[in-house]
């Protein structure tokens, strides 16, 4: 019987011989088993000769492995209404730590995340860093993910549009700039003649059921203070940029807040009476 298992498994070979130990006193699948594993394991390259993505690829098929079994375990430790959950797994390969989390982050920690990060501001490159010191914080895809959705978002409740602003006067400026962001210089650059806006209007729609809601306004009440102000920046040392701003005065413990304040208009140039008036 065992003699057939093996012809089976080595038809090519008819003649091969194979130790009376081995086929009595071992189970012959077993062998072959192992030595594939074997022939698995040293097939794989050493982890620091892969780049940064398969590295990241093995660690993942990793932990789904182990998530398949610890599924496969759990009935031999619990019955059905323990009903355990994995929720995560911390490893270490090589000095680089690994955190695999198994439940989904709810999307509103995303968001205070993005809040944090821009109110800050980190950059993306520093929170990457950040991110690999610390393994438990959200990976910088959900970040941006997250601020997509709140871009999206913001985007119906109140969309930006473009006025044409050619006759507005542009200047370049040797003074200490505020902003001092490469990024952001050649974004304002690619937007002369352009202003952005966004309506008053729909502004106060989206920010009023908010104060209706925390007492700040009385629906008794229809009367509604709103303060527009505006000033200039300079970015970089080429060229200002002017934001004008409206906040709603009946939120007297906010008012000194930035938080409290929404852009309604953002162009470059320099702040003047006729470029308000349009």
């Amino acid at each position: 019987m065992v003699i057939g298992q093996i012809q089976e498994k080595n038809p090519n070979n008819p003649h091969a011989r194979i130790s009376g130990v081995h086929v009595f006193c071992l189970n012959i699948l077993d062998i072959e088993k192992e030595r594939e594993r074997k022939h698995r394991s040293s097939s794989f390259r050493p982890f620091n000769t892969l780049s940064e993505s398969m590295k990241t690829n093995r660690s993942r098929a990793f932990s789904v492995q182990l998530d398949k079994a610890f599924k496969n375990e759990v009935p031999n430790f619990f019955n059905s209404v323990a009903r355990p959950v994995l929720q995560e797994i911390q490893f270490c390969v090589q000095d680089k730590d690994y955190l695999a989390k198994y439940n989904k982050e709810k999307t509103s920690s995303f968001d205070a995340f993005v809040k944090v990060i821009d109110q800050g501001p980190i950059s993306q490159d520093a929170y990457r860093k950040l991110a690999v010191l610390q393994p438990e914080l959200p990976r910088d895809h959900n970040i941006s993910d997250a601020r997509k959705n709140i871009n999206e978002e913001m985007n119906k409740q109140a969309p930006i549009n473009i006025l044409n602003a050619e006759n507005i006067s542009l200047t370049t400026t040797n003074e200490i700039p505020h902003i001092n962001n490469q990024e952001i210089e050649e974004d304002i650059l690619k937007y002369i003649g352009k202003a952005g806006y966004r309506r008053i209007t729909n502004i106060l729609l989206f920010i009023i059921p908010c104060l209706i809601k925390q007492n700040i306004l009385n629906t008794d009440n229809p009367i509604l203070h709103v303060h527009l102000s505006g000033d200039g920046r300079n970015v970089g040392r080429k060229i200002k940029h002017v934001m004008i701003t409206c906040t709603v005065l009946d939120d007297i413990p906010n008012i000194n807040k930035a938080d409290s304040y929404n852009t309604v208009i953002l162009y470059p140039g320099v702040k003047t009476m006729r470029c308000c008036n349009k």
